[in-house]
């Protein structure tokens, strides 16, 4: 992986896990996450690519959400930016 890619891939999960605790993590349908509050987060309602499958991409130049599997657990990405 070169230094540039290295790089943004850094920013990007950086980016990723702060909207992550500003929205309180994410609670799934199962409602089995919850704080110590007993409330849920709310971050799964700014998700970018899960459970998005054949939808268009946010990004302006993106593709459409393909799914795969991968060790029995769905894969959600956009092949246009996460190449």
């Amino acid at each position: 992986m070169r230094s540039e890619d290295s790089k943004r891939l850094k920013e990007g999960l950086i980016k990723v896990l702060r909207e992550g605790i500003k929205y309180g993590g994410a609670t799934a349908s199962d409602a089995k996450y919850i704080n110590l509050d007993g409330l849920g987060g709310h971050y799964q309602e700014h998700f970018r690519t899960y459970d998005r499958e054949s939808v268009k991409c946010l990004r302006k130049d993106g593709g459409v959400i393909s799914k795969i599997v991968l060790g029995g657990r769905g894969t959600y990405y956009c092949p246009k930016c996460q190449r």
